[in-house]
């Protein structure tokens, strides 16, 4: 069996979304060829997810080097965080380079894989691919000039140069949208650049009845943080202007917010809607889908600007849940075309203000007759299986070894 180092800075017991991609990845890759070695960060644990690694083969390697800066003062870190480039984990290089090549050697590993953000694993991973001779694939699960936050980082054109260097010297690139694609090919060539989507893993679904509930009001969940990426403005405004539109409403219609306690101050223009909501604290990954299956209606909120755009990764979870999914985002994009295609949607733009509150008004009569469920194609929902997607993966690898061994494609 073929090996490969996994550098991802975030790994279970760590939780929230962060990990779930590599810890599919590093599950399921023993089935296509490949032992995954782990080598990941020591550093404090804001999420922590005892379950996290359930599932995952018992003779995984993980090995962790400590980011020294992370346990510093919180003032001597906002300051990193304001200057270092690409961002504030650079230093975990001081021990991570090192215990990299050492393992390279000791497993004889064949290829690097690495996982970002943050960016600056992608540096540390080249780094070591490099001292060792080996091939780097790159995984980017949010872009890096392409996000929507790049110009909030420090010193922007630094950054630009680190960027195409990764570009340029490792042997493949790994997006998660086309579009993302589509942005890569401007710094390297598109051929050795390829999509990979999130997905969901079955396994972690629990296999019980979730649909017994004591209320009867239409629950509208959403778990996660929101940020200026998943912004729940324009929804609540909607929300409320619909409320005030029509007061019955108010008594058909429950929130549930699944996620950080700063989730709560979004709510402050909208003292009603709070009155309707249930803040419900951080859960671990697999709590937090029983409470996505025990919703009538998922949300999903998304930032597009231009050719920057997102796909949360709860999107697919929702797809294998089949639940109607309430979609709000900036605009017509490659996010709304997807959640289109999986049909069992209502999709509204923040232009004009009325497509939201239209899209309300249309799920909650549709829920009152008992048709706001629609048939959801299995076909669609099966190409996001994390097992099908590490095959890919392990497809990609296969051809950089072969190529390196003079196999040719």
């Amino acid at each position: 069996m073929k090996k490969v180092l996994i550098l991802s800075y975030h790994f279970p017991p760590e939780g929230g979304v962060a990990v779930q991609r590599v810890l599919k990845f590093v599950k399921y890759l023993p089935m296509f060829g490949y032992q995954p070695i782990v080598l990941t960060a020591l550093h404090p644990i804001k999420k922590f997810d005892p379950d996290a690694l359930r599932g995952v083969p018992a003779q995984l390697k993980i090995y962790k080097t400590r980011d020294l800066p992370a346990y510093m003062p919180g003032e001597i870190r906002k300051v990193m965080r304001k200057k270092c480039v690409p961002d504030k984990h650079i230093f975990w290089k001081w021990t991570a380079v090192r215990k990299g090549i050492q393992l390279v050697k000791k497993h004889n590993i064949q290829l690097v894989f690495s996982t970002s953000p943050p960016h600056s694993v992608q540096l540390i991973a080249q780094e070591i691919a490099q001292r060792t001779n080996i091939k780097h694939v790159a995984d980017f699960r949010d872009e890096w000039s392409g996000d929507l936050n790049f110009y909030k980082l420090p010193n922007t054109a630094r950054q630009l140069e680190l960027e195409s260097k990764i570009c340029e010297e490792s042997a493949a690139i790994i997006t998660l949208l086309d579009s993302a694609r589509r942005n890569f090919a401007s710094k390297t060539n598109i051929r050795k650049i390829f999509t990979i989507p999130n997905g969901y893993d079955a396994s972690d679904f629990s296999k019980g009845d979730n649909q017994n509930r004591s209320d009867t009001k239409l629950r509208m969940t959403y778990c996660g943080r929101f940020s200026n990426k998943a912004s729940p403005e324009a929804f609540l405004r909607a929300l409320d202007e619909t409320i005030r539109q029509d007061s019955s409403i108010r008594q058909l219609v429950q929130l549930q917010i699944v996620g950080p306690t700063g989730n709560k101050s979004w709510f402050k223009p909208y003292p009603e809607l709070k009155k309707i909501c249930d803040f419900v604290p951080f859960q671990p990954y697999k709590k937090s889908l029983d409470l996505m299956d025990q919703a009538d209606v998922l949300l999903l909120f998304a930032s597009n600007e231009g050719n920057k755009e997102g796909i949360p990764a709860k999107t697919f979870e929702y797809f294998y849940l089949r639940k109607p999914v309430l979609l709000v985002v900036n605009s017509p994009g490659e996010l709304s075309k997807l959640v289109q295609t999986y049909s069992n949607a209502y999709i509204g733009f923040k232009s004009p203000k009325e497509s939201i509150t239209g899209q309300i008004q249309k799920l909650v009569t549709e829920w009152k007759n008992g048709k706001h469920n629609k048939p959801v194609d299995d076909v669609f929902v099966n190409q996001f299986d994390r097992k099908k997607q590490t095959q890919a993966l392990a497809q990609i690898f296969d051809h950089i070894l072969r190529n390196e061994s003079g196999g040719g494609d």
